[in-house]
């Protein structure tokens, strides 16, 4: 298990972290979520140690950790990181060496993680001519070679068409059967819903949940209903101050207030906009919102 303990980290007199504390267990698949600006990125780099923190310290196996590059730690950032005017296989080539693996090694894992992608065909390319997904995937291939125990994603999703967020998906399950630790940070909440065990919510430098997904589900008993995605239920909503949030065809109502719910769709009913309306599971997206939204009020 890796742990952090009473973590606190600030820039220019700004909290990023406060005092955070999580555990991080093997073989479970961890998700980071919370707003822009939460600390999620301050988070990952500490434990990869490109970040120091002001104070706390981490934990691993019980024994506390000085120097975390002694962890073979394997660390995707959201900003991508390649030499534009190298091939995709020399930088995969470089970023392994660096972490001392054999040219043998490397080119067996290269020929593994890039026929997962079906990448094999832009290896050779220069990076600054590849698309951005395309240059996510080198990332990907150049991460998973390196075989980490400890995995750390930065929104890796980003740029990936479907079958290689397919594919992703698959590599993470296959990780955490290996009893290895992956934490992913993601503004995709479907996706951390599906195969995330764990939790850690982040808002304004604080902790605002950690633990087992299903327990936060039962622990957080809200009543959500879901409605079209309408530009003029949208301007309803935000006359009468109701807690929701939009996806692509759906707005999804989180508010607790049934007297402002009940005037709601009176006035949908009156401007005929109430198509649908129906209530919806507690999902991990309405958890969310409601959790930031009470965050930030208090």
């Amino acid at each position: 298990m890796l742990s952090l303990k009473d973590i606190s980290k600030s820039f220019n007199n700004k909290i990023a972290l406060k005092n955070v504390s999580v555990s991080l267990k093997f073989g479970k698949v961890s998700g980071l979520l919370g707003p822009n600006g939460a600390g999620k990125t301050t988070f990952m780099r500490i434990i990869a140690g490109l970040l120091k923190p002001d104070s706390g310290y981490i934990q691993f196996k019980s024994n506390s950790v000085s120097k975390l590059e002694k962890l073979n730690i394997g660390y995707l950032p959201e900003e991508r990181g390649l030499y534009k005017n190298a091939t995709g296989y020399e930088n995969i080539k470089y970023i392994c060496s660096l972490k001392g693996l054999s040219s043998n090694s490397i080119k067996k894992a290269i020929n593994q993680y890039s026929e997962y992608f079906d990448s094999k065909q832009i290896l050779n390319e220069l990076v600054g001519k590849l698309s951005k997904g395309n240059q996510q995937k080198i990332q990907l291939i150049s991460l998973f070679a390196q075989n980490p125990d400890i995995i750390l994603l930065d929104e890796p999703y980003t740029g990936l068409d479907p079958f290689a967020q397919e594919q992703l998906n698959n590599i993470i399950f296959d990780c955490a059967k290996l009893d290895k630790i992956v934490i992913i940070s993601t503004h995709l909440l479907e996706k951390a819903e599906k195969f995330c065990n764990d939790v850690h919510l982040l808002n304004k430098g604080n902790i605002l949940y950690s633990g087992d997904i299903g327990k936060l589900q039962k622990e957080y008993q809200l009543s959500s209903y879901e409605i079209p995605n309408d530009k003029h239920v949208v301007e309803l909503l935000a006359q009468y101050n109701i807690n929701h949030s939009v996806a692509t065809n759906k707005i999804i109502i989180t508010e607790t207030n049934t007297d402002l719910i009940n005037e709601l769709l009176k006035s949908m009913l009156k401007s005929n906009t109430l198509t649908e309306f129906k209530r919806s599971g507690n999902d991990l997206q309405s958890i969310f919102m409601a959790l930031t939204k009470r965050n930030t009020v208090e």
